[in-house]
């Protein structure tokens, strides 16, 4: 499921205001109940902020996954560069904290675009585990 933003006029704006009010921190890498083929998977904290009525977002980049994907040579993706969640699946996602303060993969760009999207009042956040975001990002693909 994914919650949806709206803001409808100037006075509404939506506000991006990162914060450390969170056990997620950026630059932490946790494992995560992953589906059955990607148990190697990893997930990593992009970026930590409070987004408007939104509440608490977890921007996360995901390794090492095997979604199948017209778009590649090979038939497969094996990252996802971006995905915003609502702490709370990320909560219900994570099994371990694997390691922490490591560089941050490339995940500006899908970031810009899903700010760009909630500006807009067209984006919004996974509330699902990351496993079910996984799989349904994997059934749009391929479609």
């Amino acid at each position: 499921m994914i919650l949806m933003a709206s803001c409808s006029s100037k006075e509404n704006k939506m506000t991006f205001v990162d914060t450390q009010d969170s056990e997620f921190k950026v630059g932490q890498v946790w494992n995560y109940k992953t589906r059955a083929a990607e148990t190697n998977s990893t997930l990593t904290i992009c970026k930590v902020e409070v987004v408007g009525k939104l509440g608490k977002v977890i921007h996360v980049s995901i390794a090492d996954v095997k979604v199948k994907s017209p778009q590649n040579k090979d038939g497969f993706a094996t990252k996802i560069a971006h995905l915003p969640f609502a702490e709370s699946a990320i909560k219900q996602s994570v099994s371990n904290l694997v390691k922490e303060g490591v560089a941050l993969p490339d995940y500006r760009e899908g970031y810009d675009s899903w700010r760009n999207a909630v500006e807009g009042g067209k984006g919004g956040i996974w509330t699902i585990s990351v496993a079910e975001a996984v799989a349904a990002m994997e059934s749009v693909l391929n479609k």
